[in-house]
């Protein structure tokens, strides 16, 4: 087993690749289509504004990146929707593809042609800032349309100062593909609400599941304002190994408490979900769980189950890394990967 030094290392890695900053992406990513330039803006709040079908042909223009308050609204705190359309070049929807957004002041929701793709900060009534990180989300699968139109559509809520998208790159990159010791989790995983103990299992019903983003809050994906139990399942194939290893699973920050399986097995959990008792901070531990060899199946397909208790506010799988990594991954091998994106990072 790695030891305390080891783990931080691969730690630090594993965010490096799978939450990269905005200044490592520029190095090694395809910018597919810029879109910086002119969006749609418009003050105020309704969620039928993330729908392709939604009028905006009354709504104003406003230069992006840059703030609201430079564009002719000084002083303005409060909800604010962005739209874009684009076409994307033929062959790119068969890739691995991140939406790059630079830095949001306050909090944001991402919408992709009506369907959500991610979100930073909180909004009211549990308001948090994240006006000082760097926004790119993974699009899942099947959602961008290869052929026609599609529409980028951001909710914003500022709370005080400058708002709106920022500063940064905004555009569509091909993200670069996973490393073969990493095996990226975000996404789209299965989700429903309710506690059931045979949700664990490695075979489930799928009626009455649903799918959602991850990183996210559930509340944004059609769950609005509910609090309690919840549930998410996910699939990975894991290759074969000449001689199968431990592994460790990143599952970032979940909000509030969660029991973690991977193929029935529970491999980790994090304060007591039933007791559904929350002493304050569980939504901003990382969880780590370590995976025995004999709770893996190599060279074929497996299933992340995680149960999941939200006391009030934002809940569910928020914040990332989701990775899994094999345990004794080679040092050296990271030493030298973490030095190669950190100067990509600071330019030395």
């Amino acid at each position: 087993m790695a030891g305390p030094a080891a783990r931080a290392l691969i730690f630090l890695l594993v965010v490096t690749v799978a939450c990269r900053t905005a200044e490592a992406q520029q190095a090694d990513a395809d910018l597919l289509v810029d879109l910086s330039g002119e969006w749609q803006f418009q003050i105020g709040d309704d969620p039928a504004w993330k729908l392709p079908s939604a009028d905006g042909s009354d709504w104003m223009t406003l230069d992006v990146p840059g703030s609201w308050e430079t564009q002719g609204m000084p002083d303005y705190d409060g909800f604010g929707w962005y739209r874009r359309a684009f076409k994307i070049p033929p062959g790119a929807a068969s890739g691995d593809l991140l939406l790059r957004l630079g830095r949001i002041d306050d909090a944001d929701e991402v919408f992709l042609n009506g369907t959500y793709i991610g979100a930073s900060g909180g909004m009211p009534p549990s308001f948090y800032t994240a006006y000082d990180r760097t926004r790119e989300y993974p699009i899942p699968d099947g959602i961008v349309d290869p052929h026609g139109e599609n529409l980028v559509a951001i909710r914003v809520f500022d709370a005080r100062l400058d708002g709106g998208i920022i500063d940064g790159e905004v555009g569509l990159v091909h993200r670069p593909p996973s490393s073969s010791e990493l095996i990226r989790l975000d996404g789209v995983w299965l989700f429903r609400t309710g506690d059931d103990p045979a949700w664990a299992e490695e075979d489930v019903d799928k009626e009455g599941w649903t799918t959602v983003t991850v990183p996210g809050n559930w509340e944004p994906q059609g769950f609005p304002d509910y609090d309690g139990y919840g549930w998410y399942r996910k699939e990975f194939f894991l290759p074969l190994q000449d001689q199968p290893r431990p592994h460790v699973l990143l599952l970032g920050k979940i909000d509030d408490l969660d029991v973690t399986y991977v193929n029935g097995l529970e491999v980790g959990h994090t304060g007591s979900v039933e007791r559904g008792t929350v002493g304050g901070d569980e939504w901003q531990r990382k969880r780590e769980y370590d995976i025995p060899v004999q709770a893996l199946r190599f060279g074929d397909y497996n299933v992340i189950a995680v149960r999941v208790y939200d006391a009030m506010g934002g809940g569910g799988l928020h914040e990332g890394p989701h990775a899994l990594y094999a345990e004794d991954i080679n040092r050296t091998t990271l030493q030298t990967r973490l030095q190669k994106l950190l100067r990509r990072v600071t330019g030395q």
